[in-house]
């Protein structure tokens, strides 16, 4: 950790050029001592996390300058920071993702929308792996902002046929059908069932 701040210090100059989307290449800087950077602001936290991830990431925050722009860095792969991204011509939103990320760096909302936080994820690929869909890749670009932003936006909703209520995507009602057609068990008419909420689902099938 101590070369990878020793970087980001050296390229702060970098990083604050006036750009709209700033990019620190960290990876094309050799081994420079700390004191060999310029100096460039002295307000460091009176508090620093207990977590060696908190401590790189408040680390960051602080040698990089206040501003509103968005700071995006490169080359922190190996140091666990990246991106996400989502196809969206492939991701059915079906949750699988979520479901596995062991540090909660991926949720779906109930407006039906793929949410990721980059200063959560490790980049440890269970998300990738879970993918029914090969939707997912990572990529060596880090976002600095604490907030969750959406990687994949709603698709069309599936309304219930029973009771109207939009309970999933349309896209992953028909995919999930699709595939259960296949099946030489799957009984012609069943996949009516699908095409309603759970709660509906539940009640067709024991009344």
């Amino acid at each position: 950790m101590a070369t990878c701040l020793q970087s980001i210090a050296v390229k702060t100059r970098e990083i604050i050029e006036p750009t709209r989307i700033r990019h620190a290449a960290l990876s094309e800087i050799g081994d420079h001592a700390l004191h060999d950077a310029t100096p460039v602001r002295a307000n460091a936290p009176s508090t620093w996390p207990a977590d060696k991830r908190g401590v790189l990431l408040q680390a960051i925050r602080a040698l990089s300058k206040p501003t509103d722009e968005a700071i995006v860095l490169q080359g922190l792969a190996r140091q666990g920071l990246g991106d996400l991204a989502a196809r969206e011509d492939r991701c059915t939103l079906c949750g699988a993702c979520a479901r596995l990320c062991p540090v909660s760096a991926l949720h779906i909302q109930a407006t039906h929308r793929l949410y990721f936080g980059a200063t959560r994820c490790t980049q440890c690929g269970l998300c990738i792996d879970a993918c029914p869909e090969d939707a997912l890749s990572t990529h060596d670009r880090f976002p600095l902002d604490d907030a969750c932003r959406p990687i994949h936006e709603r698709d069309q909703l599936a309304h219930c046929a029973r009771c109207g209520e939009a309970f999933s995507t349309q896209r992953l009602v028909d995919k999930s059908i699709a595939l259960l057609e296949t099946l030489p068990s799957f009984e012609a008419g069943r996949a009516d069932l699908l095409r309603m909420c759970p709660a509906c689902r539940q009640l067709e099938s024991v009344g």
